[in-house]
């Protein structure tokens, strides 16, 4: 069976009607060919999310009505109080009158450009870098909440690392908190990514159910490295300023998760440290 042949059976693998015969040469095949075996395992965790997103309800803020009243009054106002200069009786009888639009039309490129005049000054605009509202983290055990306290009213979509799939999406207004929560439900630990603007910020890989996990050797992405370390010490893991995709081998023990953890990040320049709350954090910085 070659990996093209292999990669046809994943869906009836995963869903338990593959034949006993099939079944078996796929098993064998996952054994001997670890790229294959690594794409099974992100098949099998697209489709998880996918289980996981038929339970998600979106709760429509309390004040989203009351906000779209009052825009749509301000525009209302607003259009009442526009007005043209030149229709002004002043102005029809003013001397030099074109001189006058010219001054109009200069003030008012400067309004549309961003130009401001004030105390006879004029200020020119300067750049706003855009701001990002990194989360704070509460961390309860192997439970994990975001903590938003936004400044600007923009989104933040939470995915699943490893299949990219989109599992939530924040509607962040200014001055309003936001609490979420990262749930897993699985066995195994579950890797988030946090994005802003479709920019990866964070990663977070949060514990799962099973508290026993004995696998402490392995290989493939940093990623999958913050899952391992998360199953086996049974800690929620933070990555932050790094590349998910880094190619690094493993091979934990012990109790202590910072110097397990440590032990195998030296090989690709990295360093963990066990913050006060019980998480695990890997920045790149």
């Amino acid at each position: 069976m070659n990996s093209d042949k292999a990669r046809d059976f994943f869906s009836a693998y995963y869903e338990g009607s593959l034949d006993s015969g099939l079944k078996l040469a796929l098993e064998q095949k996952f054994k001997s060919d670890e790229d294959l075996r690594l794409d099974y395992e992100a098949f099998s965790a697209a489709f998880a999310d996918l289980d996981t997103l038929r339970d998600e309800e979106i709760e429509i803020p309390i004040f989203l009505s009351d906000r779209i009243a009052t825009r749509i009054e301000e525009a209302r106002q607003n259009r009442k109080k526009s007005f043209l200069v030149w229709n002004l009786p002043w102005f029809k009888t003013a001397p030099n009158g074109l001189a006058l639009v010219a001054i109009i039309c200069t003030v008012l490129g400067m309004a549309v450009t961003g130009v401001v005049a004030q105390g006879g000054f004029i200020h020119w605009p300067t750049g706003h870098e855009k701001q990002v509202d990194l989360p704070t983290f509460r961390v309860d055990g192997s439970k994990v909440t975001l903590v938003y306290q936004p400044r600007s009213s923009h989104s933040v979509v939470i995915k699943s690392g490893l299949s990219d799939t989109v599992l939530s999406t924040i509607k962040l207004e200014e001055s309003q908190p936001v609490e979420p929560r990262l749930n897993n439900q699985n066995p195994d630990a579950k890797l988030f990514t946090i994005q802003e603007d479709s920019e990866p910020i964070q990663a977070v890989a949060v514990p799962g159910t099973n508290l026993t996990t004995t696998q402490g050797a392995g290989e493939g992405s940093l990623g999958q490295f913050a899952l391992a370390v998360s199953n086996y010490y049974h800690v929620p893991v933070l990555l932050e300023n790094v590349k998910l995709d880094t190619k690094m081998k493993w091979n934990l023990d012990g109790i202590d998760a910072s110097k397990g953890a440590n032990s195998s990040l030296q090989q690709v320049h990295l360093s963990a440290d066990l913050r006060a709350d019980g998480m695990l954090s890997i920045n790149g910085h």
